[in-house]
C-alpha cells in the first residue's frame, strides 16, 4: 500500500474539486438517476470528479458560477442539453471576473432530444462524454450577442411576419413559409448552403432563409449586425431560449474556451 502525505491529499482533493459541475434542473426526475451514476462512475475512475451544482428553482446560475470561479474553477461543465450549456455560456459571458473567458467549458449531454450542440462539437452521448473531457482538445470559440444574451450555435425565428434590418443598410420581409436562422455553429448539415463552410472561429456570422416547402436554403447573407422584428413570435436562441424581439444580433469581441471532441462538425 502506498502511503501518499496528508498534504498532498489535500491538494489533490483541492485540484479535483475545481472542476465544477452544473446538473440541470430536469435531471432531478428519477428516470435520470441511472445515467447520473453511470456518469459519476466513470467521472470517478478517470479523476475528474469535482463539485456538483445541482440547479433549482430558486438557485441563481450566474452567482453560482460567479462564486465558483472565484474560488478558482478549473473547468465548467454543464450536464444536461442545449439549455444548460446556453445557460453556462452566459453565466460566463457576462461574469466580471478577469478569468472567467479563461475557463473551458463543457457539456455532458443526458436525453437525446435537444442535444444538437454536444454532437456539433464533437460528443455524441454521455458515454463518450468523460473521455472527451479527459483529454481536453481546447479551442475558443466565437460568440453571439442578442441584446444583453449570448449563444453559441444559433438565434432561429419563423419568415412569417419577421422583419429583418441589415447592417443598417436594407431590409427583408419574407412572405414564404420558411425559418430565419442567423448561424455561428452549425448544428445540421442538412441546414448549410451548399459550398459553403460554416466556422464558429472565424469572426463571421451568416443568416440563411430555409423554405419549409423544399426544406431546401434559399437564401444567405453575411453581416456585422442586424435587428430581427415579429409581434407575433420569439426568436430561440440556441435551439432552448426564447427571446421577444426586436433583437438586436452582432458577434461578441469575447471569445469563449470549450473543450471539442475529435468528432466535431467544423
Amino acid at each position: 500500500m502506498v502511503c501518499v502525505p496528508w498534504e498532498k491529499r489535500v491538494r489533490l482533493k483541492q485540484k479535483n474539486k475545481m472542476n465544477i459541475f452544473i446538473y440541470d434542473t430536469f435531471l432531478s426526475e428519477k428516470k435520470y438517476n441511472n445515467t447520473l451514476s453511470k456518469i459519476e462512475t466513470r467521472i470517478t475512475d478517470l479523476g475528474l470528479n469535482g463539485k456538483i451544482i445541482r440547479l433549482g428553482l430558486l438557485k441563481n446560475i450566474s452567482g453560482s458560477i460567479e462564486n465558483e470561479i472565484k474560488r478558482g474553477a478549473k473547468t465548467l461543465i454543464a450536464v444536461g442539453n442545449n439549455s444548460t450549456l446556453n445557460k453556462v455560456v452566459n453565466a460566463v459571458s457576462q461574469s466580471i471576473h478577469p478569468e472567467a473567458l479563461n475557463i473551458p467549458i463543457f457539456i455532458i449531454p443526458v436525453g437525446k432530444e435537444n442535444n444538437e450542440i454536444s454532437v456539433s462539437i464533437g460528443v455524441a452521448d454521455y458515454q463518450k462524454a468523460c473521455e472527451v473531457l479527459s483529454s481536453r482538445r481546447i479551442e475558443k470559440l466565437n460568440i453571439v450577442k442578442a441584446n444583453n444574451l449570448y449563444f453559441l450555435s444559433e438565434a432561429r425565428i419563423s419568415t412569417i411576419g419577421t422583419k429583418v434590418e441589415i447592417d443598417q443598410d436594407y431590409s427583408i420581409e419574407l412572405l414564404e413559409k420558411g425559418s430565419i436562422i442567423v448561424n455561428n455553429l452549425i448544428t445540421n448539415q442538412k441546414e448549410a448552403p451548399e459550398n459553403s463552410v460554416i466556422l464558429p472561429n472565424d469572426n463571421k456570422i451568416e443568416l440563411f432563409v430555409k423554405s419549409k416547402k423544399d426544406k431546401k436554403v434559399k437564401s444567405v447573407f453575411s453581416f456585422k449586425k442586424l435587428i430581427i422584428s415579429n409581434k407575433n413570435k420569439s426568436l430561440v436562441l440556441d435551439r432552448s431560449i426564447e427571446v421577444k424581439t426586436p433583437v438586436e444580433i452582432e458577434i461578441s469581441s469575447k471569445k469563449l474556451k470549450l473543450i471539442l471532441g475529435k468528432n466535431r462538425l467544423f
